[in-house]
């Protein structure tokens, strides 16, 4: 009987400690699993893709937070991302084929997604799904070189939260009608829009970027923009770092505030049908920080040697430089050996007729360049010896 009254006297409170230990089991267990309704509406996207090599072959089961591509919250088991780049979820990308198919709208039912990456697929002949506009927790979007073609819906205005948006694609044909649901994305830091055909003016494009105080990446390039706006639309932006306003027909000169951007690290604008000389405030430029600086394959014109003593006196981080295929004339001034930090010089093709192009000796200060990997002064009218320095 005292033994039963011990027994009982400490089974009760030790069932309650094996009771305790069940539900932090419990909890530990929902932690990983993730949530019915949002297993549920994997297994129909899954059903609506094309996956010819099975590189989906994991979504089978309970635990769909152990899927490939996914990751949950580890206190919920809330799908928090949804990550089907060809590269991250098959093994071998040489040989497998992209999904394709089309989007099931049970996307949506994922309520805490934040972010999604379909890049790199095969979704031919899709538009853009309507309904990913409604996946208001993203912050994370990336459509890129996945073959959606048509116009980019403006339901994606409706994702506020978004910090990072790539939509570039090469290989077919987007377009964007009116672009006002872009400056709706006030907290974006990368917009990757390259390749997409924006038939609304420029002064509206970079009006609603204007918008984006925290914008570090800007990519716009072949989006046949048809003029640069005369006055800056960065002047709320202090920080962009990336500028990519490449092969677009502009057929303007450079404006003065494209070399008043303290932050730029990176800036090209290649192939963009710029015409006359630089700027006369080059001298006086803010791009002291900028390491990237290609406007090749334009039809600039002016004096290469005044042009590289402005540069000099204002930058000296500079590691890429491309001035080639323009129509500079002049000689290379010994201020050229002050970019001790210069990879990569190519000022080649500036020789139109007999009488333009870089001329002169190349200067012996080119032997302070000890960083310099890739020299390139072809099709010009230099002349002289080439410096031991070198």
């Amino acid at each position: 009987m005292a033994c039963t009254k011990i027994v009982g006297y400490y089974v009760i409170p030790l069932l309650l400690y094996f009771a305790s230990i069940q539900c932090v089991v419990a909890s530990l267990n929902v932690s990983t699993l993730c949530i019915k309704e949002e297993r549920v509406a994997l297994l129909k996207i899954k059903k609506d893709l094309n996956d010819p090599s099975n590189c989906l072959y994991s979504w089978v089961g309970k635990d769909c937070c152990n899927w490939i591509g996914i990751q949950c919250d580890n206190q919920t088991g809330s799908i928090l991302q949804l990550d089907l780049q060809q590269s991250h979820i098959c093994t071998d990308v040489l040989s497998v084929s992209p999904l394709g198919g089309k989007l099931n709208p049970s996307l949506v039912d994922l309520k805490h997604l934040s972010y999604l990456d379909l890049s790199f697929n095969d979704f031919e002949g899709v538009s853009i799904p309507k309904f990913i506009g409604s996946l208001n927790m993203l912050n994370y979007l990336d459509l890129s070189n996945a073959n959606f073609s048509g116009v980019i819906p403006t339901h994606l205005g409706n994702l506020s939260n978004l910090h990072y948006l790539d939509i570039s694609d090469p290989s077919t044909t987007l377009w964007v009608r009116d672009i006002g649901w872009l400056s709706t994305l006030s907290s974006l830091q990368y917009l990757n829009m390259n390749f997409v055909n924006i038939t609304d003016t420029p002064h509206a494009l970079f009006g609603a970027v204007k918008m984006m105080p925290s914008l570090l990446e800007l990519q716009l390039s072949s989006c046949n923009l048809a003029a640069l706006v005369p006055s800056s639309p960065f002047l709320n932006i202090t920080s962009l770092s990336v500028l990519d306003l490449s092969e677009n027909p502009f057929n303007s000169s450079i404006p003065s505030w494209l070399f008043n951007m303290s932050s730029i690290t990176k800036l090209s604008l290649y192939d963009s049908s710029l015409i006359g000389p630089f700027p006369s405030m080059l001298g006086r430029s803010n791009l002291y920080k900028l390491q990237n600086l290609d406007l090749s394959y334009n039809y600039l014109t002016g004096d290469i040697t005044e042009m590289i003593e402005a540069m000099s006196c204002s930058n000296q981080s500079l590691e890429f430089l491309d001035l080639s295929n323009n129509q500079l004339t002049g000689k290379l001034p010994h201020s050229l050996g002050q970019f001790e930090n210069l990879k990569d010089l190519d000022l080649s093709r500036n020789l139109v007729n007999s009488r333009t192009g870089v001329s002169g000796p190349i200067p012996i200060s080119i032997g302070n360049l000890s960083n310099l990997g890739s020299l390139n002064l072809d099709k010009n009218m230099m002349n002289g010896t080439i410096p031991e320095s070198i």
